[in-house]
């Protein structure tokens, strides 16, 4: 599989779009004029994946069935390998921060992820990862929660001290 169409799949929602890209042209292989494969790969699928399916199939006017049937069946099994990591946010990503937390996770694990992107505003600010059964909370709501029970905790031994 292309490194490139990995590049492009950073989410889940990014996969969804791929793998329907990639069932649709599975569906194109017998058909015939505007539904032919080519005629497809040309005008219903995104240029940029589109592009990069041309380079990795070397899609040429007759090319075998097979060997396209194959090519993309691989690719959806790749696709589908590729593990999966739970990443709550406060807001909204842009596609820049997607981008960024993106590669500094898959620069962290050591290859490719992709991102389960919730959304829950209670968390205020910051990022929880979860995977495999490991929780990280880099959140605001964590820090404020932490800096409340050590005010609390002072408090306490504060009048407990005023007692005696």
């Amino acid at each position: 599989m292309s490194s490139d169409i990995q590049a492009l799949v950073q989410t889940r929602r990014d996969l969804g779009i791929l793998m329907s890209q990639l069932e649709l042209l599975e569906q194109s292989l017998y058909k015939t004029g505007e539904e032919h494969f080519d005629a497809v790969v040309d005008s219903r699928i995104t240029n940029d994946i589109a592009e990069m399916i041309k380079r990795d199939l070397s899609v040429e006017k007759g090319q075998e069935i097979n060997t396209r049937r194959e090519y993309l069946r691989e690719l959806k099994k790749t696709l589908l390998s590729i593990k999966q990591i739970r990443v709550t946010l406060a807001i909204n990503p842009t596609r820049k921060l997607i981008e960024k937390i993106h590669n500094k996770i898959t620069r962290f694990c050591g290859y490719t992820v992709i991102l389960d992107i919730k959304v829950d505003p209670s968390l205020l600010a910051g990022i929880t990862i979860a995977y495999e059964g490991k929780y990280l909370d880099y959140t605001f709501m964590k820090k404020w929660r932490e800096f409340i029970k050590q005010k609390l905790e002072k408090i306490s031994l504060e009048m407990l001290e005023v007692k005696r």
